[in-house]
């Protein structure tokens, strides 16, 4: 009932519901509060809902999946995949081979809104022979994503255009729809994209989806800067009035078009880069650099003293993006600037990681602080603290996951445990790269500095100089690092009780003790 041209029956059958069988309704508006990206509603709708479907092993599933979805709108991948590995865990106690495979698609969706491409094509590979005709539909959308990020939109319509032809005009058909637009503007057809991503907002907004707002700030830019017919003005009206109940990409989208109806250059930088924060934290990757190369052109095109900022922001997100070189509106300038990309890559003094475990715990990455304390999620601040204080910051893959878990079994499902964990601590860091997994090891990679290193350090070269003074002089550095209390933050925590013991050690021989 959820398509366009049918919500007076969908409301019918929501009164007749609440007269017959009221946790009916419950689901029903929780499903709701999913599909018009209405997310805060719908994970206050699930919570109140869980006790009453606990017993009800189908019902708790489905409730289980839709606070999943909830989550990923919010830009929460954490808790997401946290829900959707309860409904693998209830799917597999009850033999449910279709929940099972619905569960393993949405882990795979979260995968993909991190980026984590080849992850993605791996789980695709091994969920392509179980899928049922429904699951299909959500199959192809995730690959035709795929085929955007990486570059290749031509093969999007392969995949939608059998589909979009026979399938009913609900929010996933609207969903396939906007994919291909996106396609469609990257192999230059621009006045049909527009078009498309226009019938997608309308769609959208006749459900009253807060989503709606983020295809019309894409149907705006392609307005502004390769002309095509802008929106109309009561359908933006609309669209914007829906963000308000959305989560950060409609907020995000909401800034970029009020930023469009101003006119005005220099606000159009600001909002479209403030946007792209806002994009991020909902982890709407192809948002976040169609917004963010848009305010480096205008800002490069007019001056403005944010471009510098803009690229550095950019940089490391351009690997991810690759399509944006082919585009036939801001291709061009995204290939000349690709050299600042680099720059601000490659020359920073302050490249790679630099921790200060002694005392306060501080912590940059490339140059930007970070504070693992103020983390959501704490598994993930602890993986990355005992990543930094071990030797050559490596640790065992399933040692790593018994100190995170020390009463759990290191079985198949409850490896996502770890790997959500370390999904999280990558998205901190901002480049998925820097925890690396080779040869059964999760291990920071890159350059690596901590205090506690560089004492060990001192000590070592102090051993071997012949040299008296500069004996004591390597010793005098090593106790000015050495005077605090490694990890005051953590008392509790036994590995790191273990490296305690360790720096007590050192701290003797610096004659501390």
């Amino acid at each position: 009932m959820f398509t366009p041209g049918n919500l007076s029956e969908l409301e019918q059958f929501r009164k007749t519901l609440r007269h017959e069988d009221p946790l009916a309704l419950s689901i029903v508006d929780l499903s709701l509060a999913v599909l018009r990206d209405m997310p805060f509603d719908a994970t206050k709708r699930g919570a109140r809902l869980l006790p009453k479907v606990a017993d009800k092993p189908e019902l708790a599933r489905y409730t289980f999946t839709q606070m999943g979805v909830a989550y990923r709108v919010m830009g929460e991948l954490e808790l997401s995949d946290n829900y959707f590995i309860k409904a693998l865990d209830v799917s597999e106690r009850t033999g449910d081979q279709t929940g099972i495979t619905n569960a393993r698609l949405h882990l795979t969706d979260n995968m993909l809104l991190r980026g984590e491409y080849e992850a993605v094509k791996a789980e695709i590979a091994r969920l392509s022979k179980k899928l049922s005709s429904t699951l299909r539909l959500n199959f192809a959308y995730i690959m035709s994503q795929l085929a955007i990020f990486e570059g290749k939109p031509e093969r999007c319509f392969g995949i939608l255009d059998p589909i979009l032809e026979t399938m009913n005009r609900n929010d996933l058909w609207l969903g396939m729809l906007e994919v291909k637009a996106d396609a469609l503007r990257f192999i230059g057809k621009l006045n049909e994209a527009s078009e498309t991503i226009i019938e997608v907002t309308e769609g959208l907004s006749e459900l009253g989806a807060a989503y709606s707002a983020t295809p019309l700030a894409k149907a705006m830019n392609l307005a502004w800067f390769a002309g095509t017919e802008p929106p109309p003005r009561s359908l933006i009206r609309r669209c914007v009035s829906l963000a308000k109940k959305g989560s950060w990409a409609e907020r995000a989208a909401c800034r970029a078009i009020e930023a469009f109806l101003s006119g005005d250059e220099t606000a159009i930088v600001e909002s479209l880069f403030e946007a792209a924060l806002d994009y991020e934290r909902a982890y709407q990757h192809m948002e976040v650099f169609l917004s963010g190369l848009s305010a480096a052109y205008l800002a490069w095109r007019t001056e403005n003293p944010l471009f510098f900022k803009i690229v550095k922001f950019l940089a490391p997100r351009a690997a991810m993006n690759p399509v944006f070189r082919q585009d036939p509106v801001l291709g061009e300038f995204m290939n000349r600037i690709e050299p600042l990309f680099r720059e601000a890559l490659g020359s920073s003094k302050d490249k790679g990681i630099r921790a200060y475990l002694i005392g306060d715990l501080r912590v940059s990455v490339n140059g930007n602080d970070i504070n693992p304390i103020k983390w959501r999620s704490i598994k993930a601040a602890m993986l990355f603290i005992y990543l930094l204080l071990s030797p050559r910051h490596r640790i065992a893959s399933d040692h790593l996951f018994y100190l995170l878990w020390p009463k759990k079994k290191y079985t198949g499902k409850n490896r996502q445990l770890l790997y959500q964990a370390v999904s999280f601590c990558r998205g901190i860091l901002g480049a998925s790269s820097l925890i690396a997994h080779r040869h059964d090891f999760y291990h920071i990679e890159g350059e690596v500095w901590t205090d506690l290193g560089e004492i060990e350090d001192l000590i070592r070269k102090a051993d071997a100089t012949p040299d008296p003074a500069e004996k004591e002089e390597l010793l005098a550095r090593a106790r000015e690092l050495a005077k605090g209390e490694l990890l005051p933050e953590f008392p509790y925590d036994r590995y790191i009780d273990e490296y305690r013991q360790y720096y007590e050690r050192l701290r003797k021989r610096l004659g501390l003790i």
